[in-house]
């Protein structure tokens, strides 16, 4: 039976589960509230629901706890391609901690070719000149290394998208140009408030990740704890908000409609 959506992965033992990426940011791993989720570590980084869904929700986990998960189930019997791609994209467990080098791949050993005269000369990157004058050479100008390729783990970037909403948030409620444009049928502040809630609450729940062992002595840690908790109070706030418009919105009307009511 095939699947019915890209996002969908079928476990054998009948099991579905999805990987999507609401507003195509925070990749999404949505499975049944099931026992395997707490076996195999995968609830650890479970978050709220989206909408009225009843799937269990998990965000920020690397991907051999989902693979975990789906042994958990017997293994994978399909999956789509949309999941397929999507599941990628997750950090792993093996990464490199933040700031360490990656390791640069060993060179496959290569035959050296027979020596010309106009070879250079051993330990010489110049032809024709011995390793001594070629040194004496190399010394006049300054001798630049390679910077080493730093490689972010998911706490380090999660912290960094995290500062800039933050500083996006403060000041008045307005809609910034830089967030493109607004729906033309909402107010420019109400627009706002909907960037503050959604945005504000899906990077809260990507910040699940600061209750994980893997990140106890991370030195973001405590920063992200900060912000987990500062996205949550904005995106309430807002929610709070734009409830009491719309409460008011709601109140003027039907005021309104009762004034037009009585003058017919």
């Amino acid at each position: 039976m095939a699947l019915d959506r890209a996002t969908d992965i079928r476990l054998k033992d009948g099991t579905i589960i999805s990987v999507h990426t609401p507003g195509g940011g925070l990749v999404i791993v949505s499975t049944p509230p099931d026992d395997a989720a707490e076996a195999t570590g995968l609830a650890a980084y479970r978050s709220a629901p989206i909408g009225t869904s009843t799937m269990a929700t998990h965000s920020g986990m690397p991907v051999e706890v989902v693979r975990a998960y789906c042994r958990a189930h017997g293994g994978v019997a399909e999956i789509g391609e949309t999941a397929q791609r999507l599941l990628r994209t997750l950090p792993s467990e093996a990464d490199p901690v933040m700031g360490e080098p990656a390791p640069d791949s060993q060179p496959e050993a290569v035959e050296a070719a027979p020596e010309s005269p106009l070879s250079p000369a051993r330990g010489s990157a110049t032809p024709g000149l011995a390793p001594a004058e070629a040194a004496a050479r190399a010394s006049d100008g300054p001798v630049v290394e390679p910077a080493p390729r730093l490689v972010l783990d998911e706490l380090t970037e999660a912290v960094i998208e995290a500062r800039r909403a933050v500083a996006d948030f403060e000041g008045p409620l307005v809609w910034k140009k830089s967030w493109g444009r607004h729906r033309q049928d909402e107010l420019p502040e109400t627009a706002a408030l909907w960037k503050r809630i959604t945005r504000g609450s899906v990077l809260a729940s990507r910040l699940i990740i600061v209750t994980h062992p893997h990140y106890a002595l991370h030195p973001l840690l405590a920063e992200g704890i900060a912000l987990r908790a500062q996205l949550t109070v904005i995106a309430e706030e807002a929610r709070r908000e734009r409830d009491a418009m719309a409460e008011a919105d709601m109140r003027f009307h039907q005021r309104r409609n009762g004034v037009a009511t009585a003058e017919a």
